[in-house]
């Protein structure tokens, strides 16, 4: 697999510190910071096994992605 910068936050932080000094502090919107996931779909949501839910939340590298990206929005805030 090719690996690409798309998961690195430090990049984000370094990005938003940059417009924050550059640009005197402006107003900054986020409107999408997706992940990449080559993971095939669970066939187990699809049956009746009594939480289905429970098992589409069960996504330790996406709830990761998220963390880690918003740990880095708000040290570029401070």
């Amino acid at each position: 697999m090719v690996q690409t910068g798309n998961h690195w936050p430090e990049g984000l932080q370094k990005l938003l510190e940059y417009v924050k000094d550059k640009y005197q502090n402006p107003k900054v919107y986020i409107s999408e910071n997706g992940s990449i996931s080559y993971a095939s779909v669970n066939p187990c949501i699809y049956t009746d096994n009594g939480s289905p839910l429970e098992v589409l939340l069960e996504d330790p590298y996406r709830i990761s992605f998220v963390t880690r990206h918003l740990y880095r929005i708000n040290k570029a805030i401070q």
